[in-house]
């Protein structure tokens, strides 16, 4: 958004708040997430990778880096509330986010039709998921510690710079008291320090 030099973050060397909304390439991009061996595991047959964890643990950011880096040409659908039950079957590996959109006899019609499955959920679904004869990974997602939470805000910040300068740092009592009171609920945080640079940019300096 154009704006005077006294209020655009040219002022702070960045091109945007490096907390602001993210498009799915960039959020793929910017992951920090160890892949490991899922690929490997979703080649195989009538498997299925649950990753499962409240909002704003970064599930869907996980479950996207692992479709953009690993099987960019299947599709991937994000299901809202209400949405109709997507078509699978037709590709090696299905990507659906937020699978407990659907409900109980959409997901069963899914599991029977699905080569491999690779979704995100708020709840553990295995035991239904067993149910449907498919092999199950579950993850538990979400940051371990505050040095995992001080990797993504320094991508983040790294990725917005102007690279004429360097960025205002956060400082690490700042980081510590996010994390002490929000845990691994990133996207919390994020908006935390979404609102911290859009001070920053009108008082730095």
């Amino acid at each position: 958004m154009p704006g005077s030099f006294a209020t655009s973050f040219d002022r702070i060397h960045l091109r945007w708040n490096p907390f602001g909304e993210l498009d799915p390439e960039e959020r793929s991009a910017l992951a920090c997430v160890e892949l490991g061996d899922h690929g490997d595991f979703l080649r195989g047959p009538r498997r299925v990778l649950q990753l499962v964890a409240d909002h704003g643990r970064g599930k869907s950011t996980l479950l996207l880096a692992l479709h953009r880096r690993e099987f960019g040409a299947v599709p991937y659908t994000q299901l809202h509330a209400g949405d109709p039950r997507p078509e699978v079957g037709a590709h090696p590996v299905d990507f659906v986010d937020s699978i407990e959109n659907l409900g109980f006899w959409g997901r069963r019609r899914m599991y029977q039709r699905a080569q491999s499955l690779a979704c995100t959920t708020h709840r553990d679904l295995s035991r239904e998921m067993r149910w449907a004869g498919l092999s199950v990974r579950t993850i538990r997602v979400g940051i371990e510690s505050r040095g995992d939470l001080e990797r993504i805000v320094h991508g983040r910040i790294q990725y917005a710079r102007t690279g004429t300068g360097e960025p205002p740092a956060l400082p690490p009592s700042r980081l510590a008291e996010l994390y002490a009171e929000h845990r691994d609920d990133v996207r919390t945080i994020e908006h935390q320090l979404y609102l911290d640079y859009q001070r920053l940019k009108e008082t730095h300096g």
